[in-house]
């Protein structure tokens, strides 16, 4: 348990803020940093909202899901403005666009029993000159 001692004239709001940015900034996965080759293996937790992690934890520029078997895709992220900076991390809950990012396809409920791949892309190149997102890390699974 934290205890705030309230000195004259100081009010508590500002050491809260801190130690609320101090807690956020811990739990945040820290970005790696990759080659331009480097893949990634994606892990998967269960369930029909899963969570998207992938060893090494770099930046990723988006995120994709679709059934495996066809199209259309049920959930597309994008990095947005900041999409050269890779802003996405190793952590993604589905239907949950990080703050900042762009959602080019809106969730749709993921059926149980039915398989679908995520695909992970890197921006490779620099910003706002020659460069795209290429295909880093892909895997297959079923909620």
């Amino acid at each position: 348990m934290i205890r705030l001692r309230i000195v004259s004239g100081l009010t508590p709001v500002p050491v809260l803020l801190v130690l609320s940015l101090a807690c956020s900034e811990a739990s945040a996965p820290p970005v790696e940093a990759c080659a331009d080759d480097q893949g990634v293996t994606i892990h998967i937790s269960a369930g029909t909202r899963p969570a998207f992690t992938w060893i090494p934890a770099c930046g990723m520029t988006s995120i994709m899901v679709f059934p495996a078997a066809r199209t259309p895709a049920t959930w597309v992220v994008h990095g947005g403005a900041s999409a050269a900076s890779n802003p996405l991390r190793s952590g993604i809950r589905y239907g949950e666009a990080p703050p900042g990012t762009f959602e080019a396809t809106p969730e749709a409920a993921l059926q149980g029993g039915t398989d679908y791949q995520v695909l992970v892309h890197r921006w490779l190149g620099e910003p706002g000159g020659e460069g795209g997102p290429f295909q880093r890390g892909s895997a297959t699974f079923r909620p």
